[in-house]
Formats: C-alpha cells, sequence, structure tokens
C-alpha cells in the first residue's frame, strides 16, 4: 500500500493513492492501515482500521470491524494512513490505464470513479487525478465539473487546496482571466489550507507569467519561496515548483541559476522520475558546446539516463545527450586520449 504524498502531475504516469476521508451520505468505512506516531518518535500501526472520517481535524477509525461503535481518533501530525487500493475496482483499472498512457480511457475511469465509489478518498483521487489528465487533453470543462463537484462535496479535504489549483489550471487553459483571482485567493488560504496553498497559489501564478512569454518574471514569482522550503515539508509540492522554476531559469537565459536549482531537485527530490529529470535538466544546463562544460554535464546525463524508476522520455534524451556530449569532448584535440577512451566505455554503457 503507498504511502500518502501530494499529487502534481499525469505526467508521472502513477497516481499516488492516499487521500482524505470525510464521513458524508453514502461513503463506507475504508480499509486502511493507519500508523500512529507519539512525540518521542515510537509508532504503533492498525493494520485493520476502517477509517469513517479523515479530514483537516484529524481521522476517527474502526478497528476489526467497520461497524462498531468504538472509534480511535487521532490529531493531525500524528498519525499515516495508506489506504486499501485493491478495494476498489474502478480506481484499479483508472490507475492501469493511466500507467499505460492511455489518458482518454483513464479520465473517464476516474471520473466513474469519483461519481460512484463508495469509499470517500477514492471520490477523491479520482477527481483530482481525473481533473489532472482533463488538463492535460485541454478538456478545460471536464476538469472544472471534476474539481468543483469535490469542492462542494468535501470542503474539509485535506486536498482542497490542490483542487483549488486545479480548477484555476482549467480556467487559465480556458483563458479566463478568473485563474489569477483563484490561485491569489489559494495563497490567502495557507492558514487553513497550509502550506500547499501558498506553494500551489505561487505555482500558478507564475504560470500565468509564464504564459505571457515572461519566464524571468515567472521565475521571480517562484524563487524566493522555493528558496525557504525544505523539501522534507512537502517533498511532492516542492519538486513540482522547483521544476517551474527550474525550467523558467533556463527559458530565461540564466543557466547558472537553472544549474543551482536543478542540482537542488536532484539531491532533494524523493521520486526517483523527479531525480531523472533534473539531473537532465542540470547536464543542459552546464553543457555549454565545449569539451570542458561536455565533461562536467556528461556525468548527470548517463545519471538520468541509466537511473532507476526514472522517467522514460528523460532518460532517452539523456542518452541522446551523453552521446552529443561524447563526441565533443572526443573531437577536442586538447582531451588526453587515456581520457577519450573512458568517456567511450561510459558512454557505451548508457547505450545499451
Amino acid at each position: 500500500m503507498p504511502p500518502r504524498p501530494f499529487l502534481l502531475s499525469c505526467a508521472r504516469g502513477l497516481l499516488l493513492a492516499a487521500c482524505t476521508v470525510l464521513a458524508l451520505p453514502g461513503a463506507e468505512p475504508a480499509p486502511a492501515t493507519v500508523t500512529k506516531s507519539d512525540a518521542k518518535g515510537g509508532q504503533s500501526a492498525f493494520d485493520n482500521a476502517f477509517v469513517v472520517r479523515e479530514d483537516r481535524d484529524g481521522i476517527e477509525f474502526a478497528v476489526g470491524d467497520p461497524k462498531s461503535p468504538s472509534r480511535v481518533t487521532l490529531k493531525p501530525r500524528t498519525y499515516s494512513v495508506d489506504y486499501n487500493e485493491q478495494a476498489d475496482l474502478d480506481w484499479l483499472q483508472a490507475k492501469t490505464r493511466l500507467a499505460e498512457g492511455k489518458i482518454p480511457e483513464a479520465q473517464a475511469r476516474f471520473t466513474k470513479a469519483a461519481g460512484g465509489s463508495k469509499y470517500q478518498w477514492v471520490r477523491e483521487a479520482a477527481a483530482l487525478q481525473g481533473a489532472t489528465c482533463a488538463l492535460q487533453l485541454q478538456k478545460w470543462d471536464d476538469a472544472l465539473a471534476l474539481v468543483q463537484a469535490m469542492e462542494a462535496e468535501a470542503p474539509k479535504s485535506l486536498r482542497l487546496a490542490e483542487a483549488i489549483y486545479l480548477r484555476g489550471k482549467a480556467l487559465e487553459g480556458k483563458g479566463d482571466a478568473g485563474a489569477a483571482a483563484v490561485y491569489a485567493g489559494l495563497k490567502a488560504k495557507e492558514k487553513d489550507l497550509g502550506k500547499a496553498a501558498l506553494l500551489l497559489g505561487t505555482r500558478g501564478e507564475a504560470s500565468l507569467l509564464r504564459g505571457q512569454k515572461k519566464p524571468a518574471e515567472a521565475a521571480a514569482a517562484a524563487a524566493a519561496l522555493w528558496a525557504k522550503l525544505s523539501p522534507a515539508e512537502d517533498n511532492e509540492a516542492w519538486t513540482g515548483l522547483g521544476i517551474d522554476l527550474a525550467g523558467d531559469l533556463a527559458a530565461a537565459g540564466k543557466a547558472a541559476e537553472a544549474a543551482a536549482a536543478w542540482a537542488r531537485l536532484a539531491y532533494g527530490a524523493t521520486d526517483p522520475v523527479v531525480q531523472s529529470k533534473a539531473q537532465l535538466g542540470w547536464a543542459k544546463a552546464l553543457a555549454k558546446g565545449d569539451a570542458a562544460s561536455a565533461m562536467l554535464a556528461f556525468d548527470h546525463a548517463a545519471v538520468a539516463a541509466l537511473l532507476k524508476g526514472g522517467d522514460a522520455a528523460a532518460g532517452a534524451e539523456a542518452a541522446k545527450l551523453a552521446q552529443s556530449l561524447y563526441e565533443t569532448i572526443n573531437r577536442d584535440a586538447g582531451v588526453a586520449a587515456a581520457d577519450k577512451l573512458e568517456y567511450r566505455k561510459y558512454v557505451t554503457a548508457v547505450q545499451r
């Protein structure tokens, strides 16, 4: 059962399953494992839990019998929860289509799960993921319908900030000027919705600037906030903002700053998909067309190409970049023959 992370992008090819549960009409207690943490770092697990409610006030669950009147209640930040994905077939089928890259089919199945699952965590996760897929397909109204329904159904959701952000993205896609107000309003909700609201609202405002072909301004909008944050706070949201920032810096011609951002991402991200993208971006930022910079960039391109669990597209691009960097090194008369032979071995390993 996967841990609870914060969802960003359909492009990752894998929806992260844990999410918020609210005790709403029609929802049934959801099978899960709940792990309680104490102030001294100790942990105790409830392997046969049935979650009745989870929201910004905490979690409430029964143990052993979903109908038991005896409940355990835990406050926020004192527990973690892993929901049993196998309990919902529609959810599993939607995830499978997503992993296969069948985005239209995935969107349809997520939409079905969002409206019909007996578990509230599935309804919310499916609504968010279905909206993300709809955005990728430029089906702005479909995305709006999903997140607006979720916002109405689960106003105390732990993932409400994400729903609001996706609403802004849908409006942005439609060319609706209201997106700016959504992002600004989201930032203002930090006290109620947590750091994710500030992160995602800032990310949205930078996206608007990016759409106006203002990469330097987009980078400036995000840089100060990202510099203050720790990847340990919310790694998923932190990496999403960081990827945007690094890309904007590169587009603005600020190669050194882009390289520094990619480096921080490469070492701070916990997801190998993000790590591979960061290593590739780092390599591209370092490469300047000469042998010396090619040598600096080569290792990062090789890591991106060979990283286990990394992004497939980034890996393929990195392998091509590694070959190009090797050719630059090999053409330079100032590079020792022994060094050229060493890089030849490396690039051969990358291409396998």
